[in-house]
């Protein structure tokens, strides 16, 4: 049995022990009798407190307040009180007894506690008490001294976690959690038996890691030794990670958990890493984020952990994506089956190089779950800057995953992305597209903010003016078929030119989204392009001179 424990049922049995032989005279002439039973009754209640006996403390509450109204003058004694408060003490008696027995606190029937609640409010005048439950820790209210803490468990740790916790309530604290809790305990707190590391031991596994520092100051004055000669005083700042129940929590650490804070940890809470260089937009993660959307699909865990390795290499190590790469690698494991289309936002927006922010409505809409959606500038209905930019990313990724995969597979599911969730909210999606290259074209105008109308296919580039040349012999090149005939001046080729540094840059841009390199532009002024030109011209002039030379000589 828990020492503590024991003594408080000890004590407990001495205190009923003097209610019982006094309480039936509360309402003689003695006011230090009635003194004498308030105070066992509020030590009861004290001492089932500190064991958590919650039963025992709710009857002893209302018995206390009884007593107390009763010697402050406030009620008129009534023999029926006495009665009542038999009552109440006897279930009090019940509960020791089979504490005794099992050798831990019991349950109580809640039934009972609330009628015996009831009997003792009504004698004092008050409504039944109706006890509205309420979060049992402090919240942690900064997330981010937690997320950007190494924690290299998550790696082996294979319990499912919630991707984002909703309300806490006495379900949420019943069940198995992961906490981050943080210990801000005064540093004189092991002077007094409190160490943190050992009531942290007597939950045992369920302890994931530990995190802690110490400050330079702290560490000059542990370094001299001066004021603490005896290491007794606690100069780390501890943060604990915890996968057990609020219950487990509270019992290891009772002598200060209300000193503690507790953040519930979840997928989302955990990608906000924000350690790291951000706004760097890499198109790299571009790939990516196409390649991991057909293994999110297929819940492929391993392969997406592949190619995240694989990008690794690729991204600066001190950027904010390396970091969130790293740690959703570490987190794969976690995720429940049901949770996986949701990471989906997350890579969307891997390229940007941004803190991840949590959108449910656009989360949803990434992974195929029918919800309403904010419209992207098709409707007037308003959404805020962020939801829009989620919002194109979601379509953006779209777009990647068409250009990337070259299957029926991938363009049925994009199809069905659009007409089970986005066509209610983007009035003007077509009715059907007549092929991938149709909805390709519609993508990238929406995404651009244009109207979505049929782009035309790309006209034929103008045919770049060529001087023909007559053949001199069979393995050389052509010569010219005219020697009369003058070359092409540079104002007749620049226009040719320009077509095809256009279709070579459109190819390129579509080839950098496919091989997910950063596209690189050249942008080179007229008269440059003139001057290369007029050389090039009179190198031309240079070899058919030679030539004709040759052909006069050969005669």
């Amino acid at each position: 049995m828990n020492p503590l424990l024991e003594q408080f049922l000890l004590e407990a049995r001495e205190n009923l022990a003097f209610i019982d032989q006094n309480i039936e005279n509360i309402g003689g002439d003695d006011p230090e009798l009635l003194n004498s039973v308030f105070r066992a009754a509020h030590t009861l209640k004290g001492g089932s407190g500190i064991v958590g006996f919650e039963a025992v403390k709710r009857i002893t509450h209302h018995a206390e307040d009884l007593l107390d109204m009763l010697r402050a003058g406030k009620l008129e004694f009534k023999p029926v009180m006495i009665e009542s408060l038999f009552n109440a003490f006897d279930e009090v008696v019940n509960l020791i007894e089979a504490a005794e027995e099992c050798g831990d606190v019991v349950e109580a029937d809640e039934s009972r506690i609330d009628q015996i609640a009831e009997e003792l409010s009504a004698l004092m005048g008050k409504t039944t008490e109706v006890q509205a439950w309420t979060c049992p820790f402090r919240l942690e209210s900064n997330v981010e001294r937690i997320v950007n803490i190494p924690m290299p468990f998550l790696r082996q740790f294979s319990q499912k976690i919630p991707f984002k916790v909703g309300e806490i309530d006495e379900e949420f604290c019943a069940k198995e959690q992961l906490y981050a809790i943080v210990f801000d305990l005064d540093e004189s707190c092991m002077v007094y038996g409190n160490d943190p590391l050992y009531t942290l031991s007597l939950i045992g596994d369920k302890v994931l890691g530990i995190h802690s520092c110490m400050g330079e100051n702290a560490t000059k004055s542990v370094l001299s030794g001066f004021d603490d000669p005896d290491g007794l005083l606690l100069r780390l700042s501890m943060t604990a990670f915890v996968y057990a129940t609020y219950e487990e929590i509270s019992d290891a650490l009772f002598n200060f958990v209300d000193e503690l804070s507790f953040a519930p940890l979840d997928i989302v809470t955990l990608l906000q890493i924000s350690e790291g260089e951000a706004g760097h937009t890499l198109d790299v993660l571009k790939e990516l984020s196409a390649e991991c959307s057909g293994a999110i699909d297929a819940f492929n865990r391993l392969a997406i952990s592949e190619k995240i390795n694989n990008t690794l290499p690729l991204i600066g190590r001190d950027t904010l994506q390396s970091m969130q790469l790293r740690r959703i690698d570490e987190l794969l494991n976690t995720v429940k089956d049901a949770d996986m289309g949701l990471l989906k936002s997350f890579f969307a927006q891997l390229p940007q190089g941004n803190v991840y922010v949590h959108n449910a409505l656009l989360d949803d809409v990434v992974s195929t779950e029918a919800v309403a959606v904010p419209e992207l500038g098709s409707k007037t209905t308003e959404i805020n800057e962020l939801e829009r930019i989620q919002l194109k990313a979601i379509l953006t990724q779209q777009l990647q995953t068409l250009e990337m995969l070259d299957d029926d597979a991938a363009h049925e599911r994009v199809l069905s992305i659009l007409e089970n969730n986005l066509k209610s909210y983007i009035c003007d999606i077509p009715s059907s597209f007549g092929s991938k290259e149709a909805l390709i074209n519609w993508l990238r105008s929406e995404i651009s903010g244009e109207s979505s109308i049929a782009v035309e296919e790309p006209a034929t580039a103008a045919k770049t003016p060529v001087v023909e040349a007559v053949p001199v012999m069979a393995a050389e090149p052509a010569a010219v078929k005219s020697y009369n005939e003058p070359v092409a001046k540079a104002s007749e080729v620049i226009p040719a030119v320009s077509s095809v540094v256009e279709r070579v840059d459109s190819d390129n841009q579509l080839s950098s989204s496919k091989k997910g390199v950063i596209g690189k532009t050249v942008k080179v002024d007229q008269e440059s392009i003139d001057h290369l030109m007029n050389v090039v011209g009179e190198l031309l002039v240079a070899k058919n001179s030679s030539r004709i030379w040759r052909m006069a000589f050969i005669r």
